[in-house]
């Protein structure tokens, strides 16, 4: 389990004392496949002057992230690197991939404790470490494969905040260096959300989540390869197979369906953790089974890409991705075993329980359907359309040597299963009545093959950015793209938002530049035009049709 930045460290920091709620004895917690790696620029979450941190107390035992379990990126300052760049040859490829170098240095080189905020900042400082990481990487895997319960292939976890600038500006160099070092282990990540009205989200923030989703995608599509900062050149490790470079992708917000706000740091960081538990310790049976396929993606079929609607094919007759769907969002609910005596009332907390288990992502109904020209035909076959499918599962304690908690789970799964067909007849229903939680039912939500451009309140992240990067100074313009950028890349990364048929317009527009005019350009060469920062909203412009220039 890895946690990047404040907000993933919060999530392992909620599963361990998960696990020493569950697993109180240092012997049954030795026994565990498990390890964790907490990845930040600050240490306020580790033990100080040798005395236990006062925040991971469970049942008078002390949880603290230990030595082993935390990797500082902030030995050395980023003005360090950036003076002494030659000294770190695989970050060159991050500082002078730029327009002008002058502008990192600028941008990056006075920032002091405000760095926090910087995604190529913190890049810079995990590149500098990044060799640190794969070996603390190397060391839990050991760890994991002395355990004596250890049954199962790797598996990376990763969770990283997208707003912060150490989650956000580390994401992509955790995911290739994990799976360079590891190609066969089954890597999961976690990207985490804050709400676009949450007072949690200042404006140096606001443009680091459409970045990073950005760079997501492109990284999942096979559009981007990154540079590798453990070696010399970039990082092709998009495999055809699993359709990525990590074999998942899951997307949570703090504001969920169903009217769902949680506090970023406080609920939210709990739930994921919850989540993480349930899917970590799931027994194994066949329904279980099941689930386990279906949140490894290995029901996907062909539906995991869309394909860019603006190319041709090429040589090999292929039509470049340019979104991926293999993505997933999920939602957990536990609930003591309830002593319910009558059917209304098993009814009720059926239909409550349900309702309260909504997944941790508001999704966007029409972008869902939204017909692209090159997913039709062969691409997909039986619809064209962005699929979203659900899937619920709901653990039922039903010890066979007990009678009436029997009878009660007969009633509570027919209950269920009438109230869940009601509200969502295209969603699978998994019910587990062997399930290992004992004490407590469980709901688990998950919702899966979405493109990004479907996260509701995608295009308020997409306004921020563009506020953040496109100003009316074009050194500004240039400075806050190095601020917001890992690499200089968006010029280059596909759109996380389609562009239809319609939106191609034929059009012959002309550009006035002090006292004269340029043209006629295509809709294409505008486009161009804008991302350059050579139309900006105050250029005046002209089309035949048009009574003045405006």
């Amino acid at each position: 389990m890895v946690g990047l930045g404040r907000l993933g460290g919060l999530v392992l920091k909620e599963f361990k004392m998960r696990i020493f709620e569950e697993f109180p004895t240092s012997e049954e917690r030795n026994r565990l496949p498990v390890a964790l790696l907490y990845v930040d620029s600050t240490d306020e979450m580790m033990p100080k002057d040798g005395l236990p941190h006062p925040g991971f107390r469970v049942m008078d035992q002390d949880a603290s992230f230990t030595r082993s379990e935390f990797l500082n990126i902030k030995g050395v300052p980023v003005e360090h690197i950036l003076e002494h760049i030659n000294s770190y040859p695989a970050l060159r490829g991050i500082v002078e991939n730029v327009d002008n170098s002058k502008d990192v240095s600028d941008a990056l080189g006075q920032l002091g404790s405000g760095d926090t905020f910087k995604r190529r900042a913190n890049r810079l400082l995990f590149g500098a470490n990044a060799s640190g990481y794969v070996n603390a990487l190397r060391n839990a895997f050991s760890q994991c494969l002395a355990s004596p319960e250890n049954t199962s292939e790797p598996c990376i976890n990763i969770f990283a905040g997208l707003s912060d600038g150490t989650g956000s500006g580390t994401i992509i160099d955790a995911v290739v260096q994990a799976r360079k070092a590891f190609p066969l282990a089954y890597i999961n990540v976690y990207a985490l959300l804050l709400d676009t009205k949450s007072e949690y989200h200042p404006p140096q923030f606001r443009g680091n989540t459409y970045a990073a989703l950005a760079e997501l995608n492109a990284l999942q599509a096979g559009r981007w390869s990154p540079y590798d900062v453990t070696g010399i050149g970039r990082a092709d490790l998009y495999n055809y197979r699993i359709k990525g470079v990590a074999d998942s992708v899951l997307i949570c917000s703090n504001a969920g369906q169903n009217g769902l706000l949680l506090h970023p740091y406080r609920e939210l960081p709990r739930v994921v953790s919850d989540f993480l538990f349930a899917q970590t310790f799931m027994p194994d049976c066949y329904d279980n089974e099941c689930l386990k396929r279906i949140m490894r993606f290995e029901t996907m079929d062909d539906r995991a890409c869309e394909y860019d609607e603006t190319a041709n094919e090429d040589e090999h007759g292929r039509i470049p991705v340019a979104r991926t769907k293999k993505l997933a969002s999920f939602g957990i609910k536990r609930v003591v075993y309830p002593e319910l005596s009558t059917d209304d009332d098993i009814k009720k907390f059926a239909h409550d329980i349900i309702s309260q288990s909504g997944t941790l992502l508001n999704l966007n109904n029409d972008q869902l359907q939204l017909h692209l020209r090159n997913n039709e035909g062969w691409l997909s076959p039986d619809n064209p359309a962005s699929r979203n499918r659900k899937v619920l599962y709901v653990s039922i304690p039903a010890p066979d040597e007990n009678a009436g908690p029997g009878k009660f789970a007969d009633k509570l799964e027919d209950a269920i299963k009438n109230t869940f067909y009601q509200n969502d007849v295209h969603a699978e229903l998994i019910v587990d009545r062997r399930g290992a939680f004992r004490k407590e039912i469980l709901v688990l939500t998950y919702e899966y093959l979405f493109p990004m451009r479907a996260i509701e309140g995608i295009e308020v992240y997409k306004k921020w950015y563009d506020d953040t990067l496109y100003t009316h100074n074009p050194r500004t313009n240039a400075q806050r793209s190095v601020d917001i950028h890992t690499e200089m890349c968006r010029r280059t990364l596909p759109s996380i938002m389609p562009l239809s048929e319609q939106s191609s317009p034929s059009i012959k527009l002309y550009v006035a530049v002090g006292e004269s005019a340029y043209g006629p350009y295509t809709y294409e060469e505008c486009r161009i035009f804008v991302a350059e920062q050579r139309i900006v909203p105050h250029t005046l412009v002209w089309m035949p049709d048009m009574p003045a220039w405006t």
